[in-house]
């Protein structure tokens, strides 16, 4: 089976398909030196706080089931609150106290979309991808690589996210669920942000595009859950809210998570192929043609 790629004159030319993805783990390295402070950060930042930031913190200050019932009878009767962070799901000290950590769902949202875009689109800018493509790397091997390193973070992510809260006194079903759920984000985002990679001519422009799915996707999330939960449903970030730790977990919402992820990634792959390098469906505007008269 061929494919039709580019060399590094641009001219295209038959290659079999397994070459695509050649040098993919050369790149995968590459990336890794380039992102060594940035990529830790926001893993560990994630994935260690919620243990001692949002349960620690929340069973030093209410010790007692009366407290945690009457913390969250307050935050149920405020639309702003759940507007923000989403609604309470229980009353026991793992639902109350993962109730604010779901932002993070947003949070890895962003890291794995921007960290996406600068492995893929900011390469192609900046004439990189140019360069590496004139050696025997395969067309697919740069978005792979990026897509393999946002994933492995967003994995480690998860297991750090399990491993932190399970340290603290809640069951452990909940914490896996959550860690599932935070790694279940960061790869449906990974592939939001492959695609506007792929749809846009600039890494300015793809950064709008998948951000601004984002803000539609909170915004679709905040307005369900202030209403009838209707909305919440069409949002992923809502998906990541109702697989519920500690609050009777619903494990089968890891799947529309995975097959949205799936389907993302797979268009990236499809939009990829039919592009020149360099080129977007979406062009950045011109400016004026002419400097105006002073």
């Amino acid at each position: 089976m061929t494919a039709v790629t580019w060399d590094h004159v641009g001219k295209h030319t038959a290659t079999p398909v397994s070459a695509d993805f050649a040098g993919t783990f050369r790149l995968l390295r590459l990336y890794a030196r380039r992102d060594r402070v940035v990529l830790p950060l926001w893993v560990l930042a994630l994935g260690l706080s919620v243990g001692p930031v949002y349960v620690g913190s929340v069973n030093d200050l209410y010790s007692t089931q009366q407290q945690l019932d009457t913390y969250a009878h307050s935050i149920a009767s405020s639309p702003g609150l759940i507007a923000m962070y989403g609604p309470m799901l229980g009353t026991s000290l793992g639902a109350v106290s993962l109730w604010k950590a779901g932002f993070q769902f947003t949070i890895i949202a962003i890291a794995a979309v921007l960290t996406v875009i600068r492995h893929t689109r900011v390469e192609e800018e900046t004439g990189r991808a140019e360069l590496v493509g004139a050696t025997r790397i395969g067309r697919f091997a740069s978005l792979t690589a990026a897509l393999l390193l946002t994933g492995l973070g967003s994995v480690l992510v998860g297991l750090l996210s399990f491993a932190s809260i399970a340290s603290q006194p809640v069951p452990a079903a909940g914490a896996a669920a959550f860690g599932a759920a935070m790694a279940a984000s960061g790869l449906l985002w990974a592939g939001v942000g492959a695609v506007a990679a792929q749809v846009a001519s600039t890494a300015r422009i793809a950064r709008q595009l998948a951000l601004g799915v984002l803000g539609i996707a909170f915004v679709l999330r905040a307005v369900g859950d202030v209403g009838s939960g209707t909305l919440s449903w069409l949002s992923p970030l809502g998906w990541c809210q109702q697989i519920r730790p500690f609050a009777q977990e619903r494990w089968w919402v890891l799947a529309p998570l995975v097959v949205a992820a799936t389907a993302a990634t797979a268009a990236a792959y499809v939009l990829l192929r039919g592009r020149d390098v360099g080129a977007g469906l979406i062009a950045d505007r011109a400016g004026p043609a002419n400097a105006s008269a002073t």
